[in-house]
């Protein structure tokens, strides 16, 4: 799909180095920035490597990496038209596409050989209760009230997804949206969720740390290996300043 036609550069793929592809990317390999057991950084395993050397290489493609600071440039899909196919994990591209003037479809995610039918995870925001909360009966009656079937299958048909499995909930998913109708929003839910292993405390300031050197991934200034190995002491910078906080 990439190309250069009148003098347009189309492009096949674009963005994986937002966070919503850095994230996909290492959810479907099921990997972690940091070792839940030893607090270290794990960017230089064997998994790391080869979960990078893939993403390396849709960017090898022929005509497929443009400069650096046009790396993450969504109008470049949204508007412009000039960019195949983007990442998402909503209906979000159908709506800006819509605005954009562009027919955009969905399809779902591309699945690795050894691991058939399962998709990216569901790293999220959510919403807990500390336990300092001073009306914490309270807090849980609202908590249960906005997971409820009935808020779930409102949010679902104006396009926000459902947190919970159930499929009468997903298949109203985008039923309000007019930027959905006849498109294949069940995309969405098609593959299965990856095993996650256990998450380090650590891992939010290990990915602020090391998503700086995701577009250097993209990139064929450097090595693979190399980047990984800067992203390893950044990190490992980035844990041993978030211990010595808590040890003060």
């Amino acid at each position: 799909m990439s190309r250069t036609d009148g003098g347009i550069a189309y492009r096949g793929l674009d963005p994986l180095v937002n966070d919503v592809g850095y994230i996909a990317f290492m959810d479907q390999f099921s990997l972690n920035l940091v070792d839940v057991a030893t607090n270290k950084a794990t960017t230089t395993s064997a998994e790391w490597k080869r979960m990078a050397a893939l993403f390396r290489s849709i960017y090898d493609i022929p005509g497929n990496r443009p400069a650096k600071d046009q790396l993450f440039r969504p109008q470049h899909f949204y508007q412009n038209g000039t960019v195949a196919m983007t990442i998402g994990y909503s209906l979000d591209p159908l709506v800006r596409g819509a605005r954009g003037g562009q027919n955009i479809d969905l399809v779902s995610y591309p699945v690795l050989p050894e691991s058939p039918g399962v998709g990216p995870g569901t790293r999220t925001e959510n919403l807990m209760i500390t336990s300092s909360a001073q009306n914490k009966s309270k807090a849980f009656e609202v908590l249960k009230f906005l997971v409820s079937e009935e808020v779930q299958t409102e949010n679902s048909r104006k396009g926000i997804g459902t947190v919970l499995n159930d499929e009468r909930i997903m298949r109203v998913m985008g039923a309000d949206v007019e930027a959905a109708k006849g498109k294949n929003v069940q995309a969405l839910f098609r593959n299965k969720l990856p095993p996650i292993p256990a998450i380090s405390k650590y891992e939010g300031a290990a990915f602020i740390a090391a998503f700086p050197f995701v577009p250097d991934l993209a990139m064929d200034e450097e090595s693979v290996d190399d980047v990984l190995k800067k992203m390893e002491t950044q990190i490992n910078a980035a844990v041993a300043a978030e211990r010595a906080k808590e040890a003060n």
